[in-house]
């Protein structure tokens, strides 16, 4: 008599399995497989669709760091800067989403202080997934050594910024953004935001993936840290390339972009490009032209947006 419970059946996963028990594309999952010579063979399957053993793969996700696990919260860190307060970052709770036309205030905060602060006003919030627009005319702070490197062209000003980024002794201006019209799209707990360019007149002209840390919501927008690596990806999505690669080796090499930051960072630029190659999610299909609304006025920054506040 045959025992109806096989105890020696192995269970088994294809690609696409396991993309979405790690939050990742097939095609992400196949890329890892073709540059992975240790990734563990097919057991099953097809050559179209491989089967591998789910406790090797489950394996392997843990020594290649692709499976992330939770570490205990970290207090909230304080640091006194010459000549600044004594500021705490935290995330404050800031009750309900924004409304449509609302003003945003994007910031990018390092050491608990404001690296930039750019103003925005909401298109849509659901309270996990919030898209916003910028447009020229439109006045934020930034770098002063970012603002040069705009003006002069001479990306050694960009250089000497990371290096002020690191040691916290950066000084800010005001600056009119110019030229394009930009629609951003930041999801909760994700490491990289989306940001489509077109000109004033519609015109689309690329989609950009940040890859920066996870947004926090405050009182009058969200914080966030810009890590300087990009995909620039066409308007019609069938192209795409990394930008600024040497400055984000360059952020790493001075400290600011940490082992753990790029751990996620890895995760989340193999995610980005799983969902590009498989059409998924925000790259299902081309980003459709955005304008703000005529009744709109510019939106202007808070006394507020320069401080990191308790």
């Amino acid at each position: 008599m045959t025992d109806s419970q096989d105890t020696g059946a192995v269970a088994t996963v294809n690609l696409s399995q396991i993309g979405q028990r790690v939050g990742v594309g097939r095609a992400a999952v196949a890329n890892w497989r073709r540059r992975a010579t240790d990734f563990p063979l097919p057991v099953g399957g097809t050559d179209e669709s491989p089967e591998f053993r789910e406790d090797q793969v489950a394996k392997w996700l843990r020594d290649n760091g692709k499976v992330t696990l939770p570490g205990p919260a970290a207090p909230p860190a304080r640091v006194t800067l010459p000549s600044e307060p004594t500021v705490v970052l935290h995330s404050p709770d800031t009750g309900a989403p924004f409304a449509p036309g609302a003003t945003v205030v994007r910031r990018d905060v390092h050491l608990d202080r404001v690296w930039s602060a750019q103003p925005h006003r909401a298109i849509s919030d659901t309270g996990t997934l919030l898209e916003i627009g910028y447009w020229p005319g439109i006045r934020a702070l930034a770098p002063t050594t970012w603002t040069a490197a705009l003006r002069t062209g001479d990306d050694t000003s960009r250089k000497d910024g990371l290096v002020n980024l690191a040691a916290g002794t950066w000084q800010l201006e005001t600056w009119a953004w110019r030229d394009t019209v930009v629609r951003s799209r930041f999801e909760t707990d994700q490491w990289f935001s989306l940001h489509h360019f077109q000109s004033p007149d519609g015109e689309p002209l690329r989609l950009y993936v940040n890859f920066e840390r996870p947004l926090v919501r405050t009182s009058i927008g969200i914080d966030t840290l810009d890590l300087l690596v990009d995909l620039v990806v066409g308007p019609d999505l069938s192209s795409w390339r990394w930008k600024d690669e040497d400055e984000y080796a360059h952020g790493r090499r001075l400290g600011f972009i940490t082992d753990a930051d790029h751990r996620a960072v890895d995760q989340a630029r193999e995610r980005a490009l799983g969902l590009l190659q498989d059409r998924a999610g925000p790259f299902a299909a081309p980003w459709p032209a955005w304008a703000p609304d005529p009744a709109w006025p510019l939106p202007a920054l808070p006394d507020s947006a320069h401080w990191v506040a308790p």
